[in-house]
């Protein structure tokens, strides 16, 4: 029977190749469901009791008691379900943002679970909540939880004969019942339009800031794309044109990951530009706004900063530090990478080497990030088709209190790919990871701290090779500025879902 990993692989793609090649293919099985107009199949007739189990693998190792069955808990709404966001509500339970897809299309989907892993029957039909967006194919990328307790999911709508897509929010109140008081019924779209070749417009981000407005980022076509809304759903005339802000790039392929808000309201915003096409040599990005949705001129260069790892490059998640640095995580090719910057935009020196951390867990990638309060990183994606999170200590080295040699993972055992999407610091200082297992939503709960296991060995670092004087190191497959690795010997990479 499978087991759970809470250390590195003992084999490795042979070649960087291999590895975006069987990465390339992962991410695609997994995300079919998300596609426009590709919905999974679900059963015909009437729905069973919805289903939440514990996986059938044994939990990650060291798993904090009282969660789930061995720190895990599978749920199953007898369609197909996955988990992109995680909100912490104040009795440490938790509202997990995502999608569940039925016979035909999919659906907004929030499920509230409590501290315990069990579903919380006050909250919506037995801990869960279906919503039909657009009449079409509706997708949910993240979520925000407001001071009164309401709830607000971003994403994407394709109305009724599959013309894709739409930017759209709904806001739920606190037991998952829709907002009158917000738009229509609960739900408000924004007048993005695409551009001439790509007419999908969508949100993958959202915050509240501390006026009640709303703050949502995504995409329009190939250009980031920003829109506000006052507390009702009502565009912010404040806000750019009519409440919306769009900024091109010249390599297109651009959207918004993650946002954060600065104490005097200017808007950090995360994520990538030309990625025009799967495993395209895209960069990331991180883009500083003025509280009125104007390129800060003073962060970057022209409001924005572009960093290239070398591979196709994105930042997934964003944080700021207490003292106004900004640590970001997301992936280089098939690596977890992560960038720090001073508050202005240039790379942060304390930071890794030049400011960029890059971390070979085999075929890999990282989705979200999250900081303690210790100001140690939590970064969560996947490894070899398992949950992995890694933690890092504040100046980017990997941190090997954590887990075995600083990684944490979980195998589901049920011969699926599985791979966390949002990571929570709990108030006990454990971690909640979250996200997809076989078409289920998953959740991992891992201890925040403890001793190493005697035979976890701490990561080697990989050989940096200085750039010339006067440039900044650019990572590459063969020399990058620091790469902290979770050795690997070589071997065979497992396809997805190959059993372990």
């Amino acid at each position: 029977m499978p087991a759970a990993r809470s250390a590195p692989r003992t084999r490795r793609p042979a070649t960087r190749a291999a590895r975006r090649a069987a990465l390339a293919l992962a991410v695609a099985l997994a995300l079919a469901p998300a596609l426009p107009g590709s919905a999974p199949t679900a059963p015909a007739g009437p729905a069973p009791a919805w289903d939440v189990t514990a996986a059938t693998a044994p939990g990650p190792s060291g798993s904090p008691a009282g969660f789930g069955t061995d720190g895990r808990v599978v749920t199953d709404l007898a369609g197909a379900e996955d988990g992109q966001d995680l909100l912490l509500l104040p009795d440490g339970g938790t509202i997990g943002v995502g999608t569940a897809w039925g016979t035909d299309a999919g659906d907004f989907l929030l499920l509230a679970h409590r501290p315990d892993g069990t579903l919380d029957p006050a909250f919506g039909r037995r801990g869960a909540v279906t919503t039909d967006i657009g009449g079409g194919d509706d997708v949910a990328a993240a979520g925000a939880l407001q001071a009164d307790g309401r709830i607000l999911v971003a994403g994407r709508s394709e109305p009724p004969g599959g013309r894709c897509c739409r930017f759209a929010l709904a806001r739920f109140l606190p037991d998952g019942r829709p907002d009158p008081s917000f738009g229509a019924a609960g739900k408000v779209f924004a007048a993005f339009a695409g551009d001439g070749t790509d007419p999908v417009a969508e949100a993958l981000a959202v915050t509240v800031d501390p006026d009640g407005r709303i703050l949502a980022a995504g995409r329009s076509g190939g250009a980031f794309a920003l829109a506000r809304f006052l507390p009702d759903g009502a565009p912010d005339p404040a806000f750019g044109t009519r409440g919306l802000v769009t900024t091109p790039f010249p390599a297109g392929g651009a959207a918004v990951h993650d946002l954060a808000l600065l104490p005097d309201g200017r808007i950090l915003a995360a994520g990538h530009t030309g990625l025009t096409a799967p495993g395209s040599a895209s960069d990331a990005v991180l883009a500083r706004y003025l509280p009125d949705g104007t390129p800060d001129p003073a962060f970057g260069t022209g409001g924005r900063t572009v960093t290239d790892f070398g591979d196709e490059d994105s930042l997934r998640g964003l944080a700021l530090r207490p003292d106004g640095r900004i640590v970001t995580a997301g992936y280089s090719g098939v690596d977890f990478a992560l960038a720090g910057f001073l508050a202005d935009g240039r790379p942060d020196p304390a930071f890794g080497r030049t400011g960029l951390v890059r971390t070979d867990l085999g075929v890999a990638r990282a989705y979200d990030l999250a900081l303690d309060p210790d100001g140690r990183i939590l970064a969560a994606g996947l490894a070899d088709a398992d949950f992995a999170v890694v933690r890092y200590l504040p100046d980017g080295r990997v941190d090997t209190d954590f887990g075995t040699g600083g990684l944490a993972g979980a195998d589901f055992g049920n011969g699926s790919h599985d791979e966390a999407h949002a990571v929570l610091v709990l108030p006990d200082g454990h971690v909640l990871a979250s996200g997809t297992t076989g078409g289920d939503h998953a959740l991992a709960r891992f201890p925040g701290s403890g001793p190493v296991p005697a035979a976890a060995t701490a990561p080697a670092v990989r050989p940096y090779r200085p750039a010339p004087a006067g440039t900044v190191p650019r990572p590459g497959p063969d020399a990058v500025p620091v790469a902290e690795r979770l050795g690997h010997p070589a071997g065979p990479a497992p396809g997805p879902g190959a059993a372990r």
